[in-house]
């Protein structure tokens, strides 16, 4: 199922991006921020990586590479 594997990969990038959204300069990692209730990174972060999205380097500048 193509398809459903695509938009699990999208969903895993958009909560990465939502998580990085919920840094502080406390927790610079937006995923140990008490506030949201994740306690690991999003699987999100390694699929930008691998798909060389762009929006890795404007939410994550110094681990986008």
């Amino acid at each position: 199922m193509p398809a459903k594997d695509n938009s699990d990969r999208e969903a895993f990038k958009d909560e990465y991006i939502r998580m990085q959204g919920d840094r502080t300069e406390k927790f610079p990692q937006g995923f140990r921020n008490p506030e949201n209730y994740n306690i690991r990174n999003s699987p999100g972060r390694e699929y930008m990586k691998q798909d060389n999205d762009p929006r890795l380097k404007r939410i994550d500048p110094d681990n986008g590479n």
